[in-house]
């Protein structure tokens, strides 16, 4: 089994499987489970294998850097009379 974290997407030119997938919400220790994409149309068999390369066509979101935290921001205050202390 690969070192590779579930929440890492596949690199470009390889398929999207099941287990990197977030429509996926399966047990990770069984490999198998139900797909969201599929139980939500309906389908009789939406259970697939973390294994199995994503036939629904399914492209993930592209990530967004993620943004500094409030805390980390020196100099800035808020307008907001709700946060003012005293």
């Amino acid at each position: 089994m690969t070192s590779a974290r579930k929440d890492a997407l596949p690199a470009a030119g390889e398929p999207l499987r099941c287990l990197r997938c977030p429509m996926w919400y399966g047990a990770e220790d069984e490999g198998w489970g139900p797909c969201s994409i599929k139980n939500r149309r309906g389908d009789q068999r939406y259970l697939t294998y973390g294994g199995h390369a994503c036939d629904e066509g399914y492209v993930p979101p592209p990530t967004t850097p993620k943004r500094a935290r409030a805390g980390g921001l020196r100099g800035s205050r808020s307008t907001s009379s709700a946060s003012a202390v005293g």
